[in-house]
């Protein structure tokens, strides 16, 4: 199945000019999810409260009915999907219902469902792990165990009577870098319109939610972003912003635990829009602090 060429991390990683402003002060990320402790119940419509970890400044700005943010990631590392579920967490505790999208091939939905549907056990894990998009030798982050942490956060957000659900946007099979994604802009798009008052959040790499024109190797690639942009005006689009650290990340070499470097205005957890977008389209940016290196879900490959 042809793919993207595979790119050298600086080509990943754009300017921190307007990158997030420094955190007053920065909590140390847990490595694992936060418990999900339920702090009240709601006997009527109001949804339960729960812990959604670490605040997110400025997560007011994004969070709204019928909303649409796509954030941009460096695939490979524990704190961003964390951060979008948190982030998830939010939203639904404030009444929002919220739809999850992730850069899987949109063939697992029918097992994503099963195991969101499930309690949780040994065997449903397994069971999930088996499908294709888990097990294939190319782990370039999106199967990696903070994405797997992801999936179970929304099912056990869903146990607790959230209104929160996801879905698989990615193509299952393409040509090129522009069938690719218009394929998965179409499926966003298609998801948001079925549930007009959802909250839709997209997790993809984040050449995939530029919102103009042109990649560095193809000035005629048209990403996810520009298609669901064009769609949906008031849609937004967050590019990560981190400190340093490492990520499981593919490279011309093969793929494995690498340093990434970041800047310091990348610290804490915050989202910051801009009065007009960057020049990748980006309207803002979101912070995840330092970056911690996530392995392949079904345990380390051999390359």
């Amino acid at each position: 199945m042809p793919r993207a060429p595979l790119l050298p991390i600086p080509l990943l990683v754009v300017s921190f000019a307007t990158a997030c402003r420094p955190a007053s002060t920065t909590a140390e990320q847990p490595r694992d999810v936060p418990p999900l402790a339920v702090v009240t119940a709601s006997d009527g419509p109001s949804p339960p409260t729960v812990e959604c970890g670490a605040p997110i400044e400025g997560a007011d700005t994004v969070l709204r009915a019928g909303g649409l943010v796509m954030l941009g990631e460096l695939h490979g590392a524990r704190e961003i999907p964390a951060f979008v579920a948190d982030l998830a967490c939010a939203g639904a505790s404030r009444g929002l219902s919220v739809r999850v999208g992730m850069e899987i091939p949109r063939s697992e939905d029918e097992a994503l469902a099963a195991f969101l549907d499930g309690a949780g056990a040994a065997s449903d894990r397994e069971a999930l792990l088996d499908a294709e998009h888990w097990q294939r030798s190319d782990q370039d982050g999106r199967s990696s165990e903070a994405t797997l942490a992801l999936v179970e956060r929304v099912r056990a957000l869903r146990r607790t009577g959230l209104d929160v659900d996801l879905f698989a946007f990615d193509a299952n099979a393409w040509s090129d870098w522009n069938e690719r994604d218009s394929a998965m802009a179409e499926r966003i798009l298609a998801r948001a319109a079925a549930e007009p008052e959802a909250m839709v959040l997209t997790l993809s790499g984040n050449l995939h939610n530029r919102t103009v024109v042109g990649l560095p190797w193809d000035p005629n690639a048209i990403p996810m972003g520009v298609h669901v942009q064009r769609a949906r005006p008031d849609g937004l689009s967050l590019d990560v912003r981190y400190t340093g650290g490492t990520a499981w990340i593919c490279q011309q070499e093969g793929c494995g635990i690498a340093q990434v470097s970041g800047h310091p205005e990348g610290a804490g957890r915050r989202i910051e829009l801009r009065a007009e977008p960057d020049e990748y389209g980006h309207h803002g940016t979101f912070c995840v602090g330092s970056l911690e290196a996530a392995p392949p879900a079904v345990g380390q490959l051999d390359q």
